[in-house]
């Protein structure tokens, strides 16, 4: 919904008025291989996007489905510039990505309208709030997953997915975040207990992405269903992380031993400096040291 007509003010406030019954109880979707879509939550409660995937992944993946009907990752259109326009040109947005491993920011990259590589503030949590809309992609992220197809079906709703929480963040994964509107959220306490690490990449012409990388026992260094986000869209100048032949921005793997190695694709359109850097980090032993190397060259950098 847009706001009334005429030169009216983001924080001038309008009434909407919402007819009928609430949606209460399980019901599902169709989507088809092959294909995204744009959902959302359904119910006037917050919704659990772990238990939300899990239930649309096999039992083969830790799920409860027969099969796996989308890829395991929500896409968040973020949109963080002009509120007020009817404009496309105006629309400075991008895709904010969740999976069970956490969430990551949204960057102004979609080159059919006004990409100027801003960045979004708001990650995704565990919660989805009343009314947040989101996709999902029924489509493998690799040619030959090794923890079963993606196969599309029924989208998986039911009242075992909704929780009393309200609308807030927490920077710990267990907040309710909404993605349009500009208000101030309270924090809650933190309850996320998984080690992670996120990077923020930049590039010579002013190009950002931010990656995620964390532990979980129910992972690998593969692709799996349900942790791992395959990337939605990719800068001139980009950073992702590789493996399976695919790119990603969220990447679970279950230790960050000393051995521990994680490769990266690094997208540039010219032959200058770009900057690698600790974004974040939770959880995360004091004796463990992080390093970019360099493939080509061999250099090793402490970061």
């Amino acid at each position: 919904m847009k706001g009334t007509s005429g030169a009216v003010a983001v924080t001038t406030n309008q009434n909407y008025v919402f007819k009928g019954k609430p949606y209460n109880g399980a019901f599902t979707l169709p989507i088809a291989l092959g294909d995204d879509r744009l959902i959302g939550n359904p119910y006037p409660s917050a919704l659990n996007a772990d238990e939300f995937i899990l239930d649309n992944l096999s039992t083969d993946n830790g799920g409860t489905n027969d099969r796996n009907i989308f890829n395991g990752a929500l896409y968040f259109w973020d949109h963080f510039g002009q509120e007020n326009s009817h404009y496309l040109a105006a629309y400075v947005s991008g895709y904010a990505n969740y999976t069970l491993m956490g969430g990551v920011e949204a960057i102004s990259n979609d080159i059919r309208i006004n990409n100027n590589n801003a960045v979004g503030v708001k990650k995704p949590e565990q919660y989805i709030p009343v009314g947040q809309g989101f996709f999902v992609i029924a489509v493998d992220a690799i040619k030959a997953p090794l923890t079963g197809a993606v196969v599309g079906g029924g989208i998986v709703f039911k009242n075992s997915q909704r929780v009393f929480v309200g609308e807030g963040a927490t920077g710990t994964n267990v907040g309710s975040i909404f993605f349009k509107g500009n208000g101030k959220t309270k924090e809650k306490e933190p309850g996320d207990k998984r080690t992670k690490i996120k990077l923020k990449f930049n590039s010579p012409t002013g190009y950002h992405r931010q990656l995620l990388a964390g532990v979980d026992e129910r992972t690998t260094n593969y692709f799996d269903l349900g942790f791992d986000a395959p990337i939605a869209d990719i800068n001139k100048e980009d950073m992702f992380w590789t493996f399976d032949g695919s790119k990603f921005v969220i990447q679970a793997v279950n230790n960050f031993n000393s051995d521990q190695a994680l490769s990266l694709g690094v997208k540039n359109a010219k032959a200058r400096l770009v900057t690698i850097k600790i974004d974040s980090l939770e959880k995360l032993d004091e004796d463990i040291s992080a390093h970019i190397k360099d493939q080509l060259t061999g250099e090793i950098y402490n970061i």
